[in-house]
């Protein structure tokens, strides 16, 4: 069975960035944009070519309040992480599918470059929630030198917390346009200098964002309504039309 690949935060929408993914193999992106942007989204087509595409809103406070306000129009909810408490509400939020970049901007950094805002309590929470750990590879396209050094320190910390806990790790190409788009192997490819191990190397844009996307479309399912309780015939019942999208986990 072929290998599904999944590039979950792409920041446009234009007609050049889809196609793009599609000629670099992806089976399906998600559109990031900031929560009061990723209304317009809503007209997104739900394929290009063989390519599925997703919505997605990205929010940086109030996470639990704007995670909910995120579902009424996003497929994946994501969190543009590393500023004050906004890590720790992330991995506390049952809303959450990913926890970007949570390493960025820790000032206070006393581990040799290795305090990368996730420790162990929050890692036990997002394996619990089923919140990947996101890797934003455009971050490091314009650092160098000393920047770079301690960036890819803070992301290897996170890496070996997230792989005890056993959360899912996805990686993302970040692109601005189609000239930032990156094939599944491209980005795979930066797996080593993160510090996943060789063999999780598809995972990270195949089983692990798949998991995320089947989290999605399990939230809009009208026949699950717990984690693990699904209704698979209504017998004569009429089914369901509209669920509550939160607070069922």
């Amino acid at each position: 069975m072929n290998s599904k690949y999944y590039d979950l935060c792409v920041k446009s929408a234009e007609s050049g960035v889809l196609n793009q993914a599609v000629g670099l193999g992806w089976t399906g992106i998600c559109v990031a944009q900031e929560l009061d942007q990723a209304r317009n989204l809503k007209d997104l087509p739900e394929k290009v070519g063989d390519t599925e595409i997703y919505s997605g809103a990205v929010i940086s406070s109030n996470v639990e309040k704007n995670a909910r306000k995120a579902l009424e129009y996003a497929d994946i909810v994501i969190v543009s992480g590393g500023v004050g408490d906004v890590n720790r509400e992330a991995s506390e939020c049952w809303e959450v599918d990913i926890l970007l970049h949570p390493e960025r901007n820790q000032e206070k950094d006393f581990m040799d470059y290795r305090n990368g805002g996730v420790d162990h309590v929050m890692a036990s929470y997002m394996a619990q929630r089923g919140i990947a750990l996101g890797i934003d590879l455009s971050q490091l396209l314009y650092l160098s030198g000393r920047s770079l050094a301690q960036l890819i320190g803070r992301v290897r910390q996170n890496v070996r917390i997230a792989l005890k806990y056993n959360v899912p790790i996805v990686l993302v190409s970040g692109a601005l346009d189609r000239f930032g788009m990156r094939s599944p192997w491209d980005i795979a490819a930066a797996c080593p200098l993160l510090g996943i191990p060789e063999h999780l190397a598809s995972k990270v844009v195949s089983g692990f964002p798949e998991y995320v996307v089947k989290k999605a479309r399990d939230r809009k399912n009208p026949n699950i309504f717990l984690k693990g309780l699904e209704v698979l015939d209504w017998g004569g019942q009429k089914p369901v039309e509209k669920k509550r999208k939160y607070g069922w986990y």
